[in-house]
């Protein structure tokens, strides 16, 4: 749910930020009422749910996530910003590490396929 003012939403991040730590970028926008959020190197987004009080994080440049690695929602929100950044994060690896290991498969299947036809 959105809140009522740009100011509400700029107090609101800015408690976030102050959680987080200075390095978050606060951004406030427009959209059938006012939004924020708080983004670490444009990478790492906390967004702030004003009518339950939660956040959830998204991971991905400028907020566009890469479906494959998104962690579940269960992993993405809490009442604490802190602690959804490190659920987010945790899950965000596993799913890294299960892609990663994946696409090694098929390299080295493709590498052993070109290395017999030769």
């Amino acid at each position: 749910m959105s809140f009522k003012s740009e100011s509400e939403a700029m107090i609101a991040a800015n408690k976030v930020k102050d959680q987080l730590g200075k390095q978050w970028v606060v951004e406030v926008w427009e959209n059938l009422g006012w939004h924020s959020k708080v983004s670490l190197d444009n990478t790492i987004h906390v967004y702030i749910d004003k009518s339950y009080g939660q956040f959830h994080v998204m991971i991905g440049e400028d907020g566009a996530e890469t479906a494959h690695l998104s962690p579940d929602w269960k992993d993405k929100w809490d009442n604490d910003p802190i602690i959804a950044v490190q659920k987010s994060i945790i899950a965000y690896k596993k799913n890294w590490n299960d892609y990663k290991d994946r696409q090694e498969k098929i390299l080295r299947a493709g590498l052993e396929y070109i290395s017999n036809i030769s």
